[in-house]
């Protein structure tokens, strides 16, 4: 396990600091599904180095070739890589054998399978029923108008968004529960009409009629799930920092932060080439707010994290997808949110934090090696000295260059190995 120290230098300058986010690996990864259907006409010119993405580019290659009976696809601990896949093995003529670590066989598919069943798909779960690892008996499809249960997961409406212009019938689904995270259905919606497809949304049904399509090159935008890290370090450090390539215009959910940072005092001015950034003064100084996260679960981690520094007060609603992700986030933020003094506690419909953090002195903070939390535990170091994080290589996961970026703004590492 590799852990280290993170220093931070005071950072002070005037100039502006330009940090490169990296593409979106949602938009990578709904067109890498896209060109692979469409046979490489629909594309972007240039896709995310997440590890997401490159694992989902591996698969798709090892699709293609179909060299094995069944063809085995590694997901690793990647949820939206393992039901995109799921969804297009149910359409792809062959037999998969789809598998992943110990904690993506937690996370929940069963709400995709019965689905896929439903349109004649046979799925054997090798395990417990409704998660991984299973093996798909695919390309047999049989109906075109089924029902899903959105609760856990968009990505199992946006897993079969993707497929239906593809098929013969197209493909009407319908909604038997209030999706969480709906901005990311909406993203899937916006990059299919990008590629040419319409798509008729209700609050009850998706309706994807089959459709032609002609060639197209898409772009794929900034991550503005990797800004949320530097909106709270302008916030915390007052610096001015420019984010090329992040638009106001973009169809990631996650553009949301834009409008609620600018209650703490952070600005952002867009150009052509980008997202100018920096703290203004504020007459928000908040002794209790509430907040709701439904829609941008991915922000939550960094976002709790500069609350508890600031000392604000809150009530958080619409987590209830974070115990579900690469590790249980609400439960290793208040074990860690504890450790500083701060409270973060289930109430009956939301989360209460509570507190101002306190210098712990020399602590070590297990990352559950978890790309999210690695990235909000940082914050940590602009505050207080001797802070130290395992697994800080995760991070590649959705953000390889996290921390030649932290350079560029006073963050540097002490590296040593520890036991594992």
């Amino acid at each position: 396990m590799k852990q280290a120290k993170l220093i931070y230098q005071n950072y002070h300058n005037s100039e502006v600091i330009a940090i490169q986010l990296p593409l979106s690996k949602s938009e990578s990864n709904r067109v890498l599904i896209l060109q692979y259907l469409s046979k490489g006409k629909i594309r972007a010119d240039v896709y995310s180095e997440a590890k997401d993405t490159i694992l989902l580019e591996k698969a798709l290659n090892a699709m293609a070739l179909n060299q094995e009976n069944p063809t085995k696809l590694w997901c690793k601990d990647a949820g939206t890589v393992a039901r995109f896949l799921l969804a297009l093995c149910a359409f792809e003529s062959g037999v998969f054998e789809l598998s992943g670590t110990a904690r993506l066989q937690k996370r929940p598919m069963l709400a995709l399978i019965s689905a896929l069943r439903q349109m004649g798909a046979t799925i054997l779960c090798l395990g417990e029923e409704g998660f991984l690892p299973v093996v798909v008996h695919g390309g047999i499809i049989s109906a075109y108008d089924i029902e899903v249960d959105p609760s856990e997961s968009s990505q199992f409406v946006s897993a079969l968004m993707l497929v239906a212009p593809f098929l013969p019938q197209g493909l009407t689904i319908k909604l038997s529960a209030e999706p969480v995270s709906v901005s990311y259905i909406h993203l899937t919606a916006k990059l299919l009409k990008q590629a040419g497809f319409v798509t008729e949304i209700s609050k009850q049904e998706v309706r994807i009629p089959a459709q032609s399509f002609q060639t197209v090159e898409l772009s794929i935008g900034a991550d503005w799930s990797a800004a949320v890290f530097f909106y709270a370090y302008v916030a915390l450090s007052k610096s001015h920092i420019f984010l090329p390539g992040l638009l106001l215009n973009s169809p990631q959910g996650d553009v949301v932060l834009k409008r609620f940072m600018a209650y703490f005092g952070v600005q952002s001015k867009e150009d052509e080439k980008g997202l100018f950034i920096q703290k203004e003064e504020t007459p928000f100084k908040p002794n209790f707010f509430s907040i709701n996260l439904i829609n941008c679960p991915d922000l939550a981690p960094v976002f709790l994290t500069y609350c508890a520094i600031q000392g604000f007060s809150c009530a958080i609603y619409g987590l209830e997808t974070l115990s579900k992700k690469e590790s249980d986030r609400t439960a290793e933020l208040a074990t860690t949110f504890a450790a500083f003094g701060v409270s973060f506690i289930k109430k009956a419909d939301c989360w209460k934090l509570e507190g101002k953090a306190k210098n712990p002195g020399s602590i070590t903070l297990s990352t559950a090696n978890d790309h999210r939390l690695v990235m909000a535990y940082a914050l940590f170091a602009l505050v207080f000295d001797n802070i130290y994080l395992n697994d800080i290589d995760c991070v590649e996961k959705s953000f390889p260059a996290f921390w030649d970026e932290l350079k560029k703004i006073g963050f540097n590492l002490t590296h040593r190995k520890i036991n594992e």
